[in-house]
């Protein structure tokens, strides 16, 4: 038998915490002493443990205390399976995010370590992506990207936009128009998505604010047709890192063209 300090210290809990639950009928001692000490053995750890799991559930004291009344099963049932479906829900989502950040993770590594302002010819058999379209919109700094967001995704997001369509004939004219947000394939359900194809893409990785974003964009659409290549598509543009050089946000980003 554990004394009440012990077995607090053992759930790593408090004394009051459990004084609460015992007046609430949640957790009773085995043994209550004549002079009040309470006593609690090893196997009411599992009982705090599944109290814990219910509270960390989202279940309130007072529905924990109607599942441990006796006649509310059906009640306990209920419970127990919304209980359920939300640690589900919060798997789900958490598997979401680890593939986004595995891929994400991965961009970075490799635009580091890529060379910078030069064009590459590459397959893209790695990923694929899911276009949601907006609005044609031209753009003329990074800030008004978040309005576009704004207007675009009217409806809650499992996960972060991966990147940016842009229209590659106005990127000739040196000319960022936003055609669509770009979204990891298996991240997100939506309605309104394309998913984009595999392929041969052009491949140009930069690092600089919107006006380097801007100017390389021009430069990659030339330097395909200078290589005996044609565009097949538009822009898509993942941002992979910021830094902070002289005081100066920067991020490095990707440049992806379908090409034949």
């Amino acid at each position: 038998m554990f004394k009440t300090q012990e077995f607090a210290k053992l759930c790593s809990t408090t004394k009051e915490t459990l004084f609460h639950y015992d007046k609430l009928g949640l957790l009773k001692p085995d043994q209550v002493l004549k002079n009040g000490y309470r006593n609690y053995s090893y196997s009411k750890l599992m009982d705090f443990h599944f109290l814990s799991f219910l509270k960390d559930s989202g279940a309130s004291l007072k529905e924990i205390e109607a599942l441990c009344q006796t006649g509310a099963n059906k009640k306990s049932g209920c419970s127990l399976v919304k209980s359920s479906e939300k640690i589900e829900e919060q798997i789900s989502k958490l598997e979401t995010e680890k593939i986004f950040l595995k891929e994400l993770g991965a961009l970075a590594v490799e635009a580091v370590e890529a060379p910078l302002d030069s064009l590459m010819i590459q397959k893209n058999s790695k990923q694929s992506f899911l276009l949601v379209k907006t609005e044609p919109q031209e753009i003329f700094s990074d800030s008004e990207y978040s309005t576009v967001l704004e207007k675009t995704l009217t409806f809650p997001v499992p996960t972060p936009v991966f990147g940016i369509l842009f229209d590659s004939n106005a990127a000739k004219e040196e000319r960022l128009v936003i055609l669509g947000l770009l979204f990891l394939k298996d991240t997100v359900d939506l309605s309104t998505k394309i998913k984009i194809k595999k392929g041969q893409f052009a491949v140009w990785y930069g690092r600089g604010d919107f006006e380097a974003k801007r100017k390389a964009a021009s430069t990659v659409i030339r330097e395909i047709g200078d290589s005996g290549f044609s565009v097949d598509g538009n822009i898509l543009c993942f941002n992979v890192l910021e830094v902070l050089s002289s005081n100066k946000k920067e991020a490095y980003f990707k440049l992806m063209i379908p090409v034949s």
